[in-house]
């Protein structure tokens, strides 16, 4: 995935430096002051601030809410792995328009433009999920990817023993037919 690195605007913030800095806010007064010193964004202080006190969490992240939340992001790997398993390519470019294409399927409010998500949503989305490996696909038949079954390719190499038990072949007698010039596949 290479060695790029998308780094947080605002770090994390603990629930209790939010508490203190509703207790200092309190005493000064000056909101602008308050986020500076506990370098809170303002949106997220005001969040704690006016709302209920008790349900401030242990950590809190500052900036952007995800685009989807773990179920959504749950079938999109699957349905991207299922893709993957009918042997179509996924680019991170296609990934990224079918982020897109989810969000505005389910009216879901998100930062994508021009019909796709951007490349640091989609790195960070395949940091969060490393199963998936997109790359560029090959084109291929659809009767070789039929064909190209785990009993088919057992079935050959038998039919290949048989035929060399029975003809006597070894190692000096076998060639690699690329080198022959033999056309394998029609």
């Amino acid at each position: 995935m290479g060695n790029r690195r998308v780094e947080r605007k605002y770090p994390k913030v603990l629930g209790s430096e939010i508490r203190a800095a509703i207790d200092y806010y309190r005493r000064c007064g000056n909101q602008r002051k308050t986020c500076r010193r506990f370098s809170l964004t303002r949106s997220m202080f005001q969040k704690y601030l006016y709302g209920d006190h008790t349900k401030i969490p242990d950590e809190c992240t500052q900036g952007r809410y995800p685009v989807f939340n773990k179920d959504q992001e749950d079938q999109l790997v699957s349905y991207i792995l299922s893709i993957a398993n009918r042997f179509y390519a996924m680019t991170r470019k296609a990934i990224g328009e079918m982020a897109f294409m989810l969000a505005e399927r389910n009216g879901i409010q998100h930062p994508f433009k021009n019909g796709t998500a951007s490349e640091d949503w989609v790195y960070c989305f395949l940091q969060r999920h490393q199963i998936l490996a997109p790359r560029t696909g090959t084109p291929l038949s659809l009767a070789r990817i039929c064909r190209f079954t785990k009993p088919a390719v057992e079935r050959f190499f038998d039919l290949l023993e048989e035929i060399i038990r029975a003809k006597g072949f070894n190692e000096h007698t076998i060639y690699n037919a690329d080198e022959t010039g033999v056309n394998l596949v029609p």
